[in-house]
């Protein structure tokens, strides 16, 4: 009996280190988990219709621009006013984008009866604000840059005011004028 077991534990020793061999020499791949506290993927929604390929309901996890919307809509129709688009805005959730087509908006507006234009050069803050789109704040703006720059040489010199863009200008150059 003692032969059988000295054999036993001489395979059991030779089993043990051969495992321990294998595992040594073969090591199982670890798995990695990386847990982050407090981050959630939390998914937005907006809605997109007008001059796309295909309007709708789409769902975003990352923040996007207008641009991308378009994107996720099929791209833009070939009418698609692209420039009244606004397509580097970020899109919020739960927002309503309309692509507006060429000619839907009017570039430029038919002067009312007995209105008599603004010279930006010497209007007051209440004549500016009477102005569509300007408020008290961005009148005052006007105001300062005016004074900054010691009077406008053309129009186009509003642009250099935070919140007015070609769009704004564009809405509003037939009713200004610059003596």
């Amino acid at each position: 009996m003692d032969k059988v077991w000295k054999i036993s534990l001489i395979a059991l020793i030779f089993a043990i280190i051969s495992g321990l061999t294998v595992l040594i020499l073969n090591p199982r791949p670890a798995v990695k988990i990386q847990i982050t506290p407090g981050i959630d993927i939390i998914t937005s929604r907006f809605a997109i219709y007008g001059a796309v390929k295909t309007p709708g309901i789409y769902d975003f996890v990352k923040q996007i621009r207008v641009s991308d919307a378009i994107e996720l809509a099929g791209g833009a129709e070939d009418n698609a006013d692209l420039p009244y688009a606004n397509v580097t805005k970020w899109v919020e959730d739960g927002e309503t984008i309309i692509i507006p087509t060429k000619g839907y908006i009017q570039p430029t507006l038919t002067l009312a009866a007995g209105f008599e234009k603004i010279d930006i050069n010497s209007a007051n803050k209440s004549e500016l604000m009477s102005l569509p789109g300007i408020g008290e704040k961005r009148a005052g703006d006007i105001i300062e840059l005016r004074e900054k720059i010691g009077g406008f040489k053309s129009k186009e010199d509003l642009l250099q005011i935070s919140g007015i863009n070609e769009r704004l200008l564009e809405s509003i150059y037939d009713l200004l004028i610059i003596q």
